[in-house]
């Protein structure tokens, strides 16, 4: 009620009705099972080829997060973000899929496949955390994967909430190879 309230500062009052009184409940059970369901497996990601228009064949993939809720059903990958941002869980999350991505790498190239470059979307927070290019590097050990597998996709609004910051940590991760390409441009 506060986010829709502010929208409109000469508003005074805002009626709640059952429609958001439900919205609202799902959104915390969300927000609430959110580290579970990664604990649990229950997030998912899956590959989606990107093939050339030119000769059909594959030149990367990209990663899609996906959650079947026990009791809830499929919950979009914005109200999963919208959770993790609400429960401030943006990281554990950005970070889980990522550990995902790089195991899929690696398990693709010791099963004699490549599907090229692999992007994920990560959060303008994630990248503005002071140790994430850290992690990443270990991460990328751990996972025996080079960076020039890997392409990180940002929003280009992400860039401008902090922007020396993600700048400073974009020079970082692309000293390691990462890619990086702006989503939704």
């Amino acid at each position: 009620a506060a986010d829709r309230s502010s929208d409109d500062a000469t508003r005074r009052s805002l009626l709640i009705g059952d429609a958001e009184r439900v919205e609202t409940t799902a959104r915390f059970r969300v927000a609430g099972d959110l580290s579970k369901a990664m604990r649990l497996d229950e997030l998912r990601i899956e590959i989606q080829p990107k093939v050339a228009t030119t000769d059909g064949r594959v030149t990367g993939a990209e990663c899609l997060l996906r959650w079947t809720h026990p009791n809830l059903g499929e919950i979009s990958p914005i109200e999963i973000v919208k959770a993790a941002k609400s429960s401030q869980k943006l990281l554990e999350l950005d970070c889980w899929v990522l550990r995902k991505a790089l195991n899929f790498i690696s398990s693709c190239r010791h099963l004699g496949n490549n599907y090229g470059r692999l992007s994920v979307n990560l959060s303008g927070f994630t990248l503005s955390s002071p140790n994430f290019p850290k992690w990443l590097e270990l991460q990328l050990a751990t996972f025996g994967v080079a960076g020039s597998e890997l392409d990180i996709e940002i929003l280009e609004s992400a860039v401008f909430e902090d922007f020396e910051q993600i700048l400073a940590a974009m020079r970082t991760i692309h000293a390691l190879g990462v890619s990086f390409s702006l989503d939704d441009f």
